[in-house]
């Protein structure tokens, strides 16, 4: 995994083509005060016809998971985590956006979110409530996994946290988007 994020760093920052993770879904309703909005989204470099460009897509909200597991990890070795399965069509779309802008190849591993703000690279960014929690590359073998078109076959995905107590607000987060 890649480098953690500053906490409270705001996921608005740089520019984006979709909106970002907030309380408000996307038929205009807002989310009762006591949920907490999440979304997984995937930052990468494009470039433009005048300079590089920083573009966003969503690629999980909680509304996309099929299972949402317990808070795992938080060892010297492994942040905390929530390991989660999407729906088919989320696990797909997910599988369709890295791939289609290069996590595979020249993004696997490559997340600088916490080093460069010029040029964070491909990043896996976790939003809680607008802002971005922890940041994180994609992993070889997820990247590896993802291209051959193996990870449609048993999608799971790990979401991490910097703390435990974060790890539990995002599996809480995920479990009152999947009631």
């Amino acid at each position: 995994m890649a480098r953690r994020c500053r906490r409270g760093r705001r996921a608005a920052r740089r520019p984006s083509t979709r909106p970002r993770a907030d309380p408000t879904s996307e038929d205009g309703t807002t989310a009762r005060e006591d949920e907490t909005a999440f979304a997984v989204v995937a930052g990468y470099p494009v470039e433009s016809e005048s300079d590089p460009d920083y573009r966003r897509e969503t690629v999980f909200t909680s509304d996309d998971f099929a299972e949402v597991g317990s808070v795992e990890g938080g060892g010297e070795s492994l942040p905390p985590s929530v390991r989660v399965e999407p729906t088919e069509a989320a696990a797909r779309r997910f599988v369709d956006v890295l791939t289609d802008n290069g996590f595979t190849d020249e993004g696997v591993a490559n997340c600088r979110w916490n080093s460069d703000d010029d040029d964070p690279g491909w990043c896996l960014l976790t939003v809680l409530d607008g802002e971005v929690a922890y940041g994180a590359g994609l992993s070889r073998g997820l990247a590896s996994s993802v291209e051959s078109g193996a990870y449609l076959d048993d999608p799971t995905f790990v979401v991490s946290a910097s703390d435990e107590a974060e790890a539990e607000r995002i599996r809480d987060a995920i479990r009152n988007g999947t009631r």
